[in-house]
């Protein structure tokens, strides 16, 4: 995806966990912002694994020198040596999930689906070709204002640490399709993966337990009806239900998502279903915002 990366995890001043989140949340943002924001379809998010596949090209020159100036380099300056000898190319998963209507009312005609999705996806990855070095210079700009908002430039941030010199498209795998109700009740579809407040965190959770065996994904009214059944659960004056999340994969799912401190969740004993609840307090806050592209997940916020 990305060439003329000079060095991975990058350097910015930061931790390295840091310096690797606003680079990979500002790819997400560029990509957001180019697919998505005025995407026609519903539900549309942007997922990056900040984990790149990393390959080294040993020969190649450093950016803007000639092939005899590449030659003289290293012998001028030895701190060059390395990186005019090598060149390094980063390239980033990316997950893409939107919502389509079904083209026949019981969303069962499979071919049919396939051929949606493909012509979807083939309308939303068309505006990668315009994508520029701005355009992601842009993208890790919006990442750092949310962390250190005194900072105004990618290449400020980033000390000689990598150059946009070019976007690359990748092959993409063939879409995988997951029917969601189009009236799911209380709640309403977000996305593809667990639910995540305005800065990717999610939230304290309580999970009813279903048939175990199942790999059937239980329903949005299924899920909800148990987080909302006060003979289960009960809270405090702190703590609000934001939403849901559904799964399907060994076994079958579903958590309540809450804002607020899960001790102010409480299990009551005559429940008839087992119920489980997260440990420790989790970082997410407010509403649901988002998802975070999971693969199994559906997120469903409160209406």
């Amino acid at each position: 995806m990305f060439d003329d990366l000079t060095e991975w995890p990058p350097i910015c001043g930061l931790s390295e966990d840091e310096c690797k989140l606003i680079f990979c949340d500002g790819i997400k943002n560029t990509l957001q912002t180019l697919l998505c924001e005025d995407s026609q379809y519903p539900a549309c998010n942007i997922a990056v694994e900040c984990d790149p596949r990393i390959t080294i090209t040993p020969g190649r020159r450093l950016p803007g020198l000639s092939e005899a100036e590449a030659e003289e380099e290293p012998a001028k300056d030895s701190t060059n040596t390395a990186r005019a000898l090598s060149f390094v190319n980063g390239v980033f998963s990316i997950q893409l999930s939107f919502g389509i209507a079904c083209a026949d009312p019981q969303c069962t005609n499979e071919s049919a689906l396939a051929l949606q999705a493909a012509a979807a996806v083939a309308d939303l990855v068309g505006p990668l070709s315009s994508a520029t070095q701005e355009d992601f210079k842009l993208g890790i700009e919006q990442a750092l204002a949310s962390i250190d908002p005194q900072s105004v430039t990618a290449d400020g941030y980033f000390t000689n640490t990598f150059t946009f010199s070019s976007w690359s498209n990748s092959d993409f795998d063939d879409p995988t399709v997951t029917a969601v109700p189009q009236d799911a009740g209380d709640v309403e579809f977000v996305g593809v993966g667990e639910c995540v407040d305005s800065f990717g965190r999610t939230h304290a959770y309580a999970q009813p337990e279903f048939d175990r065996e199942s790999r059937e994904r239980p329903s949005p009214q299924e899920c909800i009806s148990a987080c909302q059944n006060t003979e289960c659960l009960t809270t405090d004056d702190n703590v609000i239900l934001r939403g849901i999340v559904t799964w399907e994969a060994r076994t079958s799912g579903c958590a309540c998502d809450f804002d607020g401190n899960i001790d102010g969740v409480i299990v009551e004993p005559d429940c008839p279903i087992s119920i489980r609840t997260s440990t420790g307090n989790s970082e997410g806050a407010g509403p649901i915002i988002s998802s975070n592209g999971g693969r199994d997940y559906l997120c469903f916020r409160l209406k």
